[in-house]
């Protein structure tokens, strides 16, 4: 997936694909345990693919906060990141 592609996404798609990619990993992860040797590049195209469509969100976090007048601070702790990620992804699964 190219970045110009993620770019283009609008903000469900980019959840419901970063969900598609983390279960893709998963099943990816669990072939290589098992030995199949063929999905090596899938998981490491697939792990950028992921880091690639985190870092357009988080992008998007950041540029709403400067939108909203409040503070940037840049950095935010990654346990309150994940909450915040779980948090939609629920909200995502209930509709």
């Amino acid at each position: 997936m190219k970045p110009n592609e993620v770019r283009g996404l609008n903000d469900d798609a980019l959840f419901a694909k970063g969900a598609e990619l983390r279960e893709k990993l998963f099943r990816l992860r669990f072939k290589a345990a098992l030995g199949n040797t063929d999905t090596v590049n899938d998981i490491r195209q697939s792990r950028k693919d992921l880091a690639r469509i985190k870092t357009e969100v988080r992008t998007r976090e950041l540029r709403n906060e400067a939108a909203e007048g409040g503070k940037v601070t840049g950095k935010m702790s990654r346990a309150k990141r994940r909450r915040r990620a779980e948090a939609r992804h629920n909200a995502q699964a209930r509709s």
